[in-house]
């Protein structure tokens, strides 16, 4: 079983995909990505869930 790291800091998940910091903070909102939080605030975002958002969008731009 491989070992990778699965949670992000919002900036490095938003850095990685190349997506807005408040596009990713709003799918946690939605509920659609998995965070861990600090003191009420978004810590930590899990980074499948990004990868399948972002694959998501990138699917429904390829089909317009």
């Amino acid at each position: 079983m491989a070992l990778m790291k699965t949670w992000y800091s919002v900036e490095a998940a938003a850095d990685k995909f190349g997506i807005d910091e408040d596009k990713l903070l709003a799918w946690v909102a939605e509920g659609i990505v998995r965070c861990e939080r600090d003191n009420g605030a978004v810590a930590r975002v899990q980074i499948d869930d990004v990868r399948l958002r972002v694959e998501q969008m990138l699917e429904q731009n390829s089909e317009e």
